[in-house]
């Protein structure tokens, strides 16, 4: 079934001129306060726009909102507001307070800006919510005002996670490894509820934190922590989750990185947000498993053992792995069968793999923690690149070989060498589904993992069809590759980077069939309920997409 895309109709936006010496003065109060309140919103013209044509040549018209600074960012969050940042003024290299971010609140229905905030520094976070827009500016976190965009409160606050629903917000005070605080603050006034101790002086956690039963949010940072997200209530669980490489802090002379903000991210759940803490070049992290839950029970891998917890975070069992120390790895499970398969490596900086243990691949009772079997895998640099697990089969993937289990409870992997010098090193799975455009059929082929070929990225910049004889079945270059950028209902929206800031769309059937062409370059899309906003420079476009 074909889909129709519905232009919106222009409307006109009446901003107002203010240039008396009055305002001249109280812009200048407010700017050494940090905060400038433009009194009608931002000067805004809206005009009807030509983005694309449908698969029948129809042309495809949408609203356009030019804004006086480029836009860097849009949020939907969980109100009736858009949240639009926009860099005011440049950003110095070596200093983040020189430039100036302009924060919009954007009124779904109606499509008018409601109000502008500028504040100096950079803003890496605005989250609409239904207390109002959350915003991370330099150190601080600042609730405004969804109607007029007024400070309601401010607080100096690093966020890991925020509640909507249970009106909750935590963090750290500073974004340094070695600030173990954990805050709580009520997100509708900013009062301080509670305060923890919660360390990440090794393993940060917070991108992979569950939330439990009973309002409570399971963290793996340096040690196993369950949260009770509204008393602060805490349970512990001593783990091995990074240590510090006395040798290489030697050989480097004690050299530390200073704590620095990565980003700010979502991550799911009832919504929220982490930054991430650069740790000093002698730390070794990441030597923990994602957390799994089968059934009501949850499994953790750290370096030294896998635990099992029930519902309420009681301890069930423990295995400690009988040879070797474990690192980086997965777990996953199957008919109260839990696998687990260890990487051999983990993170310096966050990001470099280090060799840190032999790569073994094991299964366990889920109920009784008992082993089925526990076999290490030898290559030659003892690293486990990727793996992608598929019910009862697996691709696991070296740099220079790769084996494919038939038999996922087979303890025997044999392991086939690979062509690096013909066809490069092997590097990564494709997890997700990619699109690949016909030329003859001018449609797309969608890519993914299909039951019996496995989608496998190399060095070369090629992504290889490998089938379960480990031969190559089909090859794609990356450079034709679409990537998706959201889905909604059958249908799906894809992009290609054409250039560092500019991607090109296609909104298609997820079987492929393309629906809407987008002719010109944008810097991003959302989807938010059933308009779709892009990003092109100083310009906000949007469009309803309906069946």
């Amino acid at each position: 079934m074909r889909r129709k895309v519905k232009s919106s109709k222009p409307f006109s936006f009446e901003s107002r001129d203010i240039g008396s010496n009055n305002y001249i003065i109280m812009r200048r109060i407010a700017f050494l306060c940090l905060t400038l309140f433009t009194l009608l919103g931002i000067k805004a013209q809206t005009e009807t726009v030509n983005i694309g044509k449908t698969i029948d040549g129809d042309s495809v018209m949408a609203t356009q909102k030019v804004l006086p600074y480029p836009i860097y960012k849009i949020n939907g969050g969980n109100s009736n507001t858009l949240a639009i940042l926009t860099l005011k003024k440049s950003y110095n290299t070596f200093s983040l307070t020189n430039g100036i971010t302009c924060v919009s609140a954007l009124d779904k229905e109606t499509k008018e800006i409601r109000w502008t905030v500028d504040k100096k520094g950079l803003i890496t976070n605005a989250t609409p919510t239904s207390q109002g827009i959350l915003i991370c500016n330099n150190n601080k976190t600042i609730l405004l005002d969804d109607n007029d965009g007024g400070e309601r409160w401010s607080i100096k606050l690093y966020p890991t996670y925020m509640n909507d629903s249970l009106d909750v917000i935590i963090g750290y005070k500073t974004n340094s490894a070695s600030d173990s605080k954990l805050r709580a603050y009520r997100l509708s006034t900013g009062e301080q509820l509670w305060e923890t101790k919660v360390k990440h002086s090794v393993s940060w956690g917070w991108n992979d934190a569950r939330e439990l039963p009973g309002n409570r949010i399971l963290v793996v940072a340096d040690d196993i922590y369950v949260i009770h997200l509204q008393t602060g209530a805490l349970q512990e669980y001593e783990a091995k989750t990074g240590f510090s490489d006395v040798k290489t802090s030697l050989l480097m002379g004690l050299a530390m990185a200073a704590g620095a903000v990565a980003g700010a991210m979502a991550f799911g759940g009832a919504g929220g947000y982490y930054y991430i803490p650069t740790y000093g070049p002698n730390v070794i992290n990441g030597l923990s498993s994602n957390i799994l839950q089968m059934d009501s029970c949850y499994f953790i891998a750290d370096r030294n053992e896998l635990r099992c917890f029930n519902n309420d975070m009681q301890m069930k069992w423990t295995y400690s792995y009988p040879t070797e120390k474990a690192s980086a790895s997965v777990l996953y499970g199957e008919n109260n069968t839990v696998y687990m398969l260890n990487f051999g490596y983990g993170l310096r900086n966050g990001n470099d793999k280090v060799k840190h243990s032999k790569p073994f691949i094991a299964s366990f009772n889920a109920l009784t923690g008992e082993p089925f079997f526990f076999n290490t895998l030898k290559m030659k640099k003892d690293i486990v690149e990727d793996a992608f697990i598929a019910p009862w089969e697996s691709f696991i993937l070296f740099d220079d070989g790769m084996a494919y289990q038939r038999d996922i409870n087979d303890s025997v992997i044999h392991i086939t060498p690979w062509n690096t010098q013909e066809y490069g090193k092997l590097a990564a799975c494709l997890h997700s589904t990619a699109y690949a455009y016909n030329e003859s059929t001018h449609s797309f082929e969608p890519i993914s993992y299909d039951g019996h070929d496995c989608p496998v990225f190399t060095s070369k910049g090629d992504l290889m069809m490998i089938d379960k004889d480990l031969n190559i079945s089909k090859r794609y270059d990356t450079s034709v590759l679409y990537g998706v950028r959201f889905t909604k209902d059958d249908y799906a929206c894809i992009r290609k980077r054409v250039t560092d800031k500019l991607f090109r769309y296609w909104i298609i059937q997820e079987s492929g069939l393309p629906i809407v062409e987008l002719t010109s370059l944008f810097n991003d899309m959302e989807l938010l309920e059933k308009d779709v906003f892009l990003v092109q420079g100083n310009n906000l476009i949007y469009f309803e997409l309906v069946r």
